[in-house]
């Protein structure tokens, strides 16, 4: 069977159509054949022809063999290198944690700009707006995307001041943010597979909330974040997990 015929029904299982298929759908089917990549050519076809959505992601070919997945223990191991490593860029530390933390796809990182990340004058919290409702930094983030907002990485030409955009991650064209490839390429090199880490973040995330206030947290569609959702519920050992994980320690009874 092709890859595009085992796409269709896959999609097809679910009561889907390709017209209707959405990045949730995508990363479901990519999670559950390794030869995903392979469907790149059929998928360009049917966008230019609008039989199939605009802007959606498909995994890269996979660079070697083994596992694509992602354990949350090496997402917060990541995570932790990333936050306390002061010899990585502040540009791929901050880039880096969106994805860990928040699941953000790089071609949403790309177009952050500075107004996304504000402080209160009562309590110097540090917010970041990715959907409706701001998320609260915890501090040491907090801290790190203040000094990006200030100390911005402007590109390797450094072609413009920073005073001339308000890209959160500018590129080297000035005016310009970063392309989503280059910033991939980027967490490549610090050891960091952007789709298996957003996948990871995703179900750990959707373990621990309701769709709506996903959804509202990382400005994702409610549909996706329920799909997420049911995801997690289906899997009970994963949802057990986090259930444990999160659960605070019994206090032993005085003899």
């Amino acid at each position: 069977m092709s890859i595009a015929a085992d796409l269709l029904e896959y999609l097809r299982r679910h009561g889907r159509q390709l017209e209707e298929a959405d990045q949730h759908d995508l990363d479901r089917w990519q999670m559950s054949n390794t030869q995903a990549h392979r469907a790149r050519d059929f998928l360009q076809w049917a966008t230019a022809r609008r039989h199939f959505r605009r802007g959606l992601l498909l995994a890269p070919r996979p660079r070697h063999h083994g596992s694509v997945s992602m354990t949350d223990d090496e997402r917060w191991t990541h995570a932790r290198r990333l936050l306390h490593d002061n010899s990585i860029d502040r540009c791929d530390r901050f880039a880096g944690l969106l994805l860990l933390l928040f699941a953000q796809p790089s071609r949403r990182i790309v177009t952050l700009r500075t107004d996304a990340i504000t402080q209160r004058i009562d309590n110097r919290a540090v917010s970041l707006a990715l959907g409706t409702e701001p998320v609260v930094l915890p501090t040491l983030i907090g801290q790190l995307a203040l000094d990006l907002v200030v100390n911005r990485y402007r590109g390797r030409a450094a072609l413009a001041q920073t005073s001339d955009h308000d890209w959160l991650f500018p590129g080297v064209r000035a005016g310009s943010p970063m392309s989503s490839q280059n910033l991939n390429i980027r967490f490549n090199r610090v050891g960091i597979s952007a789709q298996p880490a957003r996948t990871a973040a995703l179900m750990d995330l959707a373990a621990q909330m309701p769709a709506a206030v996903l959804a509202a947290l990382l400005g994702i569609e409610v549909a996706t974040a329920q799909g997420w959702v049911t995801e997690v519920g289906q899997n009970g050992a994963y949802a057990a997990d986090i259930a444990r994980r999160h659960r605070p320690p019994r206090k032993r009874a005085h003899p």
